[in-house]
């Protein structure tokens, strides 16, 4: 065992001395049962939260309200532990917060804080293992409130097999974090090992990752992972081990965080280190429940700003990195995070757009794109198109769904990295949608997103070209009775400066058959269907270009991983065509089945299904 934890070490050196009205706070041993909890429950830190907006709780007693409700309810005022509660999953970024504000808090509050993060932990916690790579010491109870399960089958040794599958977790995030990725290493302590310990923590909180000296770390998570506020997991290792790999995976996330940026990135932290829950343990699946209700995540609530938490991105916001990761590669996310430990006083945001830069992209390109991403999931996913787990995601709540009937029209506002999308149904309608858009004029950050999708799936997505007023008029190439749907989504992709009031019209125009009726400032892309198909050995794929420039098209299996990347470059305008024989990036012959080949440029996107025999 490590020779006990000093509340010395916490933040800056010397606090241990600190007396609250002459009383020494000391540590605190935990209370009842903390797993133990009513089912109808309500999440106390956004009431908590209020009350400080309000201006019913100073910040100093925020706080100190938030670290008795996690660790001695008994002593938190009764207004809040009147009501069944849970704690938000994790504490780090409260912690974070503290080490930022603490030197304006009182003495008192300092110290009994302190005491709570870091107790002496000898007096606690008797049993130690350490991980299979020798990085991770676990400190654990086999009796008592805080006991771990006590099964020890796999291999019976001694050790809890629980215990023993977390340290493996641990390593695991260490493996894929720091050596596969390259994220910062947390600082080792002069032993080597670093420490983890098991406790039974209050009902939603599963874990959090606290600082104990300069540039060090320690993790503590749930003793069991069981109990009210616990989300569900389709592991196939099941749903306990399931919650411990995704905790264990966020929680370290945090320690490479601090030592890469000391936490400066606010509750931002938690978004990437929900992202990274889903790189590590990618069938644990955990990070889903923050996509639905309550949290207003884009595919929960889109209208909802990206920065809706003080300016800040949160738990459910960690489809932005996946989007990241998954337009751009892994690579993106990893020169995110090492700008942000070199940025200086950047914003995060900030942050963001250089790295995209460093793609080729920017806030104005990405998310609109992203937005499109997030319109195809759940139910409304279309392999090869999008996330690659679209399919197993929440289907995206849009804006309006209904639009079945025309002239429609409508005047509003949309907030800042947010978006509205309606859904355009053909009813009993013929002819072509004319879709009318008047931006502020003002407003330099509008993209409006058409889509049009196709009873065999075919997606083509147009982005109309604004003039200098912020406006288009653009008639649709399709005629609505063709189409399984059309789709307009209007994203304000500024990262400042609230709403932006928009007018949108959409009415019937034209013969209603399938060609252009009406000349729009972005004509239509054009992707035929491949030939032959389905195919044996290869087909050859056909397309147009309305206007010079640079297109990409690739190919995606249907789990929407790309596979194959047929050209990148810049090609004239007019018709051309390419082929593909089967074959990966590689060379080597991909299996049998259903693939996507999509287009891509700056005019929009356009998907085609291809089948290959073998």
């Amino acid at each position: 065992m490590k020779s006990p934890n000093s509340l010395s070490t916490l933040w800056s050196p010397g606090l241990f001395a600190i007396l609250a009205g002459g009383l020494l706070v000391s540590a605190v041993a935990p209370a009842a049962d903390h797993h133990a909890a009513p089912t109808e429950a309500v999440r106390i830190q956004p009431v908590l939260k209020a009350d400080l907006e309000a201006g019913r709780l100073t910040h100093e007693n925020y706080l100190l309200q938030t670290f008795r409700l996690a660790f001695a309810p008994e002593k938190a005022d009764p207004t809040y532990t009147a009501v069944a509660y849970l704690l938000e999953p994790c504490l780090t970024p409260w912690i974070a917060e503290f080490g930022s504000t603490r030197e304006s808090l009182g003495a008192a509050a300092v110290a009994e804080i302190e005491a709570y993060l870091l107790p002496d932990r000898s007096m606690l916690l008797t049993s130690t293992y350490v991980s299979p790579s020798g990085i991770f010491e676990l400190h654990y109870e086999t009796a008592g409130v805080d006991a771990v399960p006590l099964e020890d089958v796999d291999p019976a040794n001694g050790i809890p097999d629980f215990v023993e599958r977390c340290g493996e977790y641990f390593d695991t995030s260490w493996q894929v974090v720091i050596t596969d990725l390259g994220f910062a290493a947390p600082l080792m302590p002069a032993d080597g090992t670093y420490d983890v310990f098991f406790v039974a923590l209050s009902p939603g909180l599963f874990g959090y990752t606290a600082q104990i000296g300069v540039g060090r770390t320690e993790i503590t998570i749930d003793n069991n992972f069981t109990g009210p506020g616990h989300v569900p997991s389709p592991d196939p290792d099941g749903a306990q081990l399931g919650r411990a790999k995704g905790v264990i995976a966020h929680e370290f996330k945090h320690a490479s965080q601090w030592r890469q940026s000391s936490w400066t990135e606010g509750t931002w932290n938690e978004l990437d280190s929900n992202w990274v829950m889903d790189v590590v343990f990618d069938p644990s699946d955990i990070y889903h429940a923050w996509l639905g209700p309550p949290y207003p995540s884009q595919l929960n609530s889109p209208r909802t700003r990206l920065d809706n938490n003080n300016s800040a991105g949160n738990y459910e916001d960690l489809l932005w990195e996946t989007y990241m990761g998954e337009r751009f590669g892994v690579q993106c996310v990893v020169d995110f995070g090492a700008r942000r430990g070199s940025a200086g006083g950047e914003t995060v945001k900030k942050s963001y757009q250089e790295t995209l830069a460093l793609y080729g992209s920017e806030w104005d390109v990405a998310y609109p794109e992203y937005m499109e991403w997030c319109w195809f999931t759940g139910s409304r996913s279309i392999a090869g198109f999008g996330f690659e787990e679209a399919s197993d995601m929440m289907r995206m709540n849009l804006y309006q769904s209904t639009i079945s009937t025309y002239p429609f029209s409508t005047t509003t506002s949309v907030n800042q990295l947010a978006a509205h999308h309606r859904r355009f149904n053909p009813g009993t309608s013929t002819g072509n949608l004319r879709i009318l858009f008047d931006g502020d004029d003002a407003h330099e950050n509008f993209t409006v997103s058409v889509l049009a999708v196709e009873p065999d799936n075919t997606i083509t997505i147009v982005q109309p070209t604004l003039d200098a007023n912020n406006d288009f008029d653009y008639t649709m190439p399709f005629a609505i009775q063709n189409l399984t749907y059309a789709g307009v989504i209007v994203t304000n992709s500024k990262r400042a400066g609230g709403n932006q009031i928009y007018s949108l019209d959409v009415e019937l125009s034209g013969s209603g058959l399938d060609a252009p009726v009406v000349a729009a400032p972005t004509p239509a892309l054009s992707l035929s269907s491949a030939t032959p198909n389905p195919f044996r050995g290869a087909t050859r794929i056909a397309f147009s270009l309305p206007t010079a420039g640079h297109m990409r098209i690739d190919v995606h299996d249907v789990r929407s991983r790309q596979v194959r990347r047929l050209v990148d470059d810049t090609v004239p305008a007019g018709p051309g065509d390419v082929v593909w024989g089967g074959d990966d990036d590689a060379g080597r012959a991909l299996p049998a089945g259903v693939y996507w080949v999509r287009l891509v440029t700056a005019e929009g996107s356009v998907n085609k299904k291809v089948t290959m025999l073998r």
